[in-house]
């Protein structure tokens, strides 16, 4: 499984719509549907003409509550761009919503200047995804159409500070 560290692939598709939004081309919306798994709810974006005879790439994002949405990042209307186009093949997006423990959920040691940024808080992250993995994952693969194995997925989060454990050394697909 390839985990990001980094929010390369949100840059990509915001520059990449950037440079979309001057080329006129029709545009077909996918679907953004609302679901809860294990106490976690989730936004989960599924692609224009979404096919279950067909296997998906998976985006997840921490902080899913800010992923869609104009007043948010607005993943969906830059993936629906994107794929009109035909710059990316369809993908699924999930959002995981975030939390009051969300600093304690993303950040995997104790640290001063996080604590003074954002108050008390108990590392929580390896818990945190030890659960993404074995509950919130497998409901996606079960639910929907993804690729399998696990290979093509992908984990962004919006958080400011440094990034929470991705979960590489834990799931074995």
């Amino acid at each position: 499984m390839k985990l990001l560290k980094t929010p390369l692939l949100l840059i990509l598709l915001i520059h990449a719509s950037v440079k979309v939004k001057s080329q006129v081309f029709p545009v077909i919306h996918g679907t953004v549907v609302e679901k809860s798994v294990a106490g976690y709810k989730l936004s989960i974006y599924l692609p224009p003409g979404y096919d279950t005879l067909k296997n998906y790439k998976v985006l997840y994002f921490n902080d899913g509550q800010t992923v869609f949405g104009k007043y948010g990042l607005n993943a969906d209307a830059m993936a629906d761009e994107l794929i009109s186009k035909k710059s990316i093949e369809p993908i699924i997006i999930v959002g995981i919503y975030s939390d009051a423990n969300r600093t304690s959920n993303y950040v995997p040691y104790f640290d001063e200047g996080v604590k003074q940024d954002f108050g008390d808080y108990q590392p929580n992250a390896v818990n945190y995804t030890h659960r993404i993995i074995i509950l919130v994952i497998p409901f996606i693969e079960k639910n929907f159409k993804t690729k399998p194995g696990g290979l093509d997925m992908k984990v962004l989060s919006t958080m400011p500070q440094r990034p929470p454990d991705n979960g590489s050394h834990h799931h074995k697909s």
